[in-house]
């Protein structure tokens, strides 16, 4: 893990014990990725608070709390073992270090889900991009993300004044693959340049000013990978679960941008969600709101 990806990822947990309600940490052994009817949760305090589909999403879990499905479902993720564990009615549970206890009914195991990791470099969307505001030139996107297409559209900001005229050139190591001027402010990348696997560097160019971004593309197998994660989660809207693991996934695997579309789509369909707003950064403006 590079020295800049964990510093901004001790920056967020640090902000994360900040957050009213709520003791999330790395070292906590997981969260809700589903709320449906009767869900209580006991905390080892003795403390009992019922729990709702639309505020309690992401909610930490913590040792010693004690989960109950009178009836309905939950599902808690653990943190550390991309597992999740599906409470059915009637059924009690109960965090012993990191274990989940089976007290009453019927926990199932659903593996594959993915929760925030201390050993993910993306974990978290812990990257926080703050441009500045000051300069008329800047890069929007592909900024500091792994991307999907093997021709991505670049788009900048230009309120300079005078002449829009811009030069763009994108860089493989210290090659240029590509090069081209426009008085627009987006350039699609034609095909056949760009290859899997690659990291890519880009900067756009005025007469005074010129502001630059990095991209890669992965390669075609994990590429194929996400598409598939993608279109599991259109075609499964209501699976919350499955929703909030693309996220952690696409923030591990350094799909920033794809993450933050998700991240999108989650506030709009649960704006009541405290967690949403606070745990899942938006790091498009530097701001959680």
């Amino acid at each position: 893990m590079s020295k800049t990806l964990a510093t901004l990822i001790l920056i967020l947990a640090c902000m994360l014990t900040l957050i009213p309600g709520s003791s999330y940490s790395l070292d906590n052994f997981g969260m809700l990725f589903e709320i449906e009817g009767d869900v209580k949760v006991t905390d080892s305090t003795g403390k009992t608070s019922g729990l709702s589909r639309s505020k309690d999403l992401l909610r930490p879990i913590v040792e010693g709390d004690r989960i109950e499905v009178a009836k309905g479902k939950a599902i808690v993720v653990s943190a550390k073992k991309n597992k999740g564990y599906e409470f059915t009615s009637n059924s009690t549970g109960q965090v012993k270090g990191d274990k989940m206890l089976t007290i009453k009914g019927q926990i199932n195991i659903k593996d594959g889900l993915h929760a925030p990791r201390e050993s993910s470099p993306g974990t978290m969307g812990a990257l926080v991009l703050r441009k500045d505001k000051s300069l008329c030139l800047g890069t929007l996107s592909p900024l500091n993300t792994a991307v999907i297409e093997l021709a991505p559209e670049l788009r900048w900001k230009n309120s300079c004044q005078g002449p829009k005229n811009v030069a763009i050139i994108v860089f493989d190591k210290e090659e240029v693959v590509y090069a081209s001027k426009t008085d627009k402010d987006n350039l699609k990348i034609p095909n056949n340049i760009l290859k899997y696997g690659n990291i890519y560097r880009w900067i756009v160019k005025s007469n005074r000013l010129e502001a630059g971004g990095r991209f890669n593309i992965p390669e075609e197998n994990e590429v194929n990978a996400i598409q598939k994660k993608l279109l599991s989660s259109r075609l499964n809207k209501d699976d919350t679960s499955q929703r909030l693991s693309l996220v952690f996934y696409l923030l591990a695997k350094n799909f920033m941008e794809l993450a933050k579309d998700e991240i999108t789509m989650l506030r709009n369909d649960f704006p009541d969600n405290e967690y949403f707003k606070n745990i899942l950064v938006d790091w498009t403006n530097g701001d959680s709101h």
